[in-house]
């Protein structure tokens, strides 16, 4: 699988008007785990993948496979290089490598996703 971070900002008091950016996609996540939000962490398939993703968000290592996930009160924390901290609000898990069908499948629901978060974001600013 992969973890995507989503909804990003630099500052995390900023005052949304927008989606914000995309954040880092990890790769080869075996699994994901939260326990009563207060410890999350993420196992990887290798310990070469963990080292990977511990370079690219400065998350603790529990183990060989397992990263702590950062947070700042309800937004993931990542330390990724050359940058400032960053914050995401949302993240996603999808399947690694899928089919040719779901590609095409997930491409059409991303930009539909997309044109009906651009829809909402126009509608706020009307009102």
């Amino acid at each position: 699988m992969e973890l995507e971070l989503i909804h990003g900002r630099e500052d995390p008091d900023q005052d949304m008007d927008d989606w914000g950016f995309e954040g880092p996609v990890l790769s080869q996540v075996h699994s994901f785990r939260q326990e009563y939000k207060i410890t999350t962490t993420v196992r990887f398939m290798t310990s070469e993948a963990a080292e990977q993703a511990q370079r690219i968000t400065g998350w603790s290592k529990w183990d060989e496979t397992v990263l702590e996930v950062l947070y700042h009160d309800d937004m993931i924390v990542t330390n990724e290089p050359g940058q400032p901290p960053r914050y995401y609000g949302d993240l996603g898990v999808t399947q690694q490598n899928p089919t040719p069908e779901i590609s095409v499948f997930a491409s059409h629901m991303r930009r539909a996703e997309r044109a009906l978060r651009e829809a909402m974001h126009s509608l706020n600013r009307q009102f």
